[in-house]
């Protein structure tokens, strides 16, 4: 296929869906938020500020959160150290409803990862409780 220089096939494109779902950022201006209303991921509120937009969580939920984590049984304080800046960072986004979830690990793979402690990562394989599934229950408690 001859292509005219500085143009890229059109198959070449990268999507930004993967079996259909909208992988694209959401643009967040200086000035406040886009016109997309951005909504809790644990309670349901509207989110208006930058940073709760950004991590998916209002600052309730992260008092929440903060409060909630020592209380978990079964993880070490690294694991739940792990958690909380997964939560912070928005690197969770749920997948099916309240049952599965995408998570990111330490180096950007994203992981399935279920709040009874299923988890696709090489801990979560091997029957062993990781810091994916911690921030999972810390959102779905």
């Amino acid at each position: 296929m001859i292509v005219p220089e500085g143009r890229v096939p059109e198959s070449r494109v990268p999507d930004n869906s993967v079996h259909g779902i909208d992988l694209s950022a959401t643009i967040v201006s200086t000035t406040g938020v886009s016109g997309i209303s951005t909504s809790c991921l644990r309670c349901g509120r509207r989110l208006t500020s930058p940073p709760s937009v950004s991590a998916g969580f209002g600052p309730g939920c992260t008092r929440h959160f903060r409060r909630t984590a020592p209380t978990l049984t079964g993880f070490t304080s690294q694991q739940l150290e792990d958690a909380l800046e997964l939560l912070e960072l928005g690197g969770i986004v749920p997948l099916r409803g309240r049952r599965v979830w995408l998570t990111v690990g330490h180096r950007g793979a994203t992981y399935r990862t279920a709040p009874t402690g299923q988890c696709t990562c090489a801990a979560g394989v091997h029957g062993k409780p990781c810091h994916h599934v911690a921030a999972v229950r810390l959102v779905v408690v």
